[in-house]
C-alpha cells in the first residue's frame, strides 16, 4: 500500500484472518500445543499469530533448513520423519500445505489423529480434504481453510479502503456462515 508520504507497506492478513477464523469457531490456541504442517508463507503466518495468541507451536516441514526459517525463535521444529507421533501428541494440528487439494491422503497415518484435537486445514478448495475426512472420522474437530479466506480479504479490504468489511455477506457467499 501506498502511504501519504509515498513510502510503501506491506501487510500480511494470513495471520489474523486464521486467527479470526478460529475464534468464530470458538477455538481458543492459547496454551495448547499446535503442530503446523508446512514452511511457506501461509505457515510462517500462521506459526508466528498462533505463538501470539499463546499457543505453542511446532513446526514441520520436508525441509528442515525451511521449517527453522518458519519458526524463527517463536517455537520449535519437528522432522518430517516424527510427523505422525508429533500429530498424536498435540491438541491442534494446522496444515498449511498444498496436500489435500488433489484428493492426497495426510502425510501421516490416520490413526495419530484422536478426538482431542482440532484440525485446521488451510486448504479451501476442496473445502473437505482426506485429512479432514480422517480427523473427523477420528472424533477431532475440523476447520477448513474458508473462514481464514474470509476473514484475511476482510482485513485486507479494510486496510485498502477504510471501510468495515460486509464479513457476513463475504461468509455467506462462500457458504461458511451468515
Amino acid at each position: 500500500m501506498l502511504r501519504d508520504d509515498g513510502s510503501v507497506f506491506g501487510e500480511s492478513t494470513d495471520g489474523p484472518g486464521l486467527l479470526a477464523a478460529l475464534v468464530d469457531e470458538s477455538v481458543d490456541v492459547a496454551g495448547r500445543a499446535i503442530l503446523v504442517l508446512g514452511a511457506g508463507g501461509a505457515a510462517r503466518a500462521a506459526t508466528h499469530a498462533l505463538t501470539d495468541a499463546g499457543g505453542r507451536a511446532r513446526v514441520a516441514a520436508r525441509r528442515s533448513d525451511a521449517a527453522e526459517r518458519a519458526v524463527r525463535g517463536r517455537g520449535a521444529t519437528v522432522a518430517w520423519s516424527d510427523v505422525e507421533p508429533a500429530v498424536a501428541a498435540c491438541d491442534v494440528v494446522v496444515n498449511a500445505t498444498p496436500i489435500g487439494m488433489g484428493g492426497e491422503p495426510p502425510p501421516f497415518r490416520a490413526e495419530a489423529l484422536h478426538a482431542d484435537q482440532v484440525v485446521v486445514d488451510l486448504v479451501y478448495d476442496p473445502p473437505h480434504t482426506p485429512m479432514m475426512a480422517a480427523a473427523a472420522k477420528a472424533g477431532a474437530r475440523t476447520v477448513n481453510g474458508l473462514g481464514m479466506l474470509v476473514h484475511q480479504a476482510a482485513i485486507a479490504f479494510e486496510l485498502w479502503t477504510g471501510v468495515a468489511a460486509p464479513v457476513r455477506a463475504m461468509q455467506a457467499a462462500v457458504g461458511t456462515k451468515g
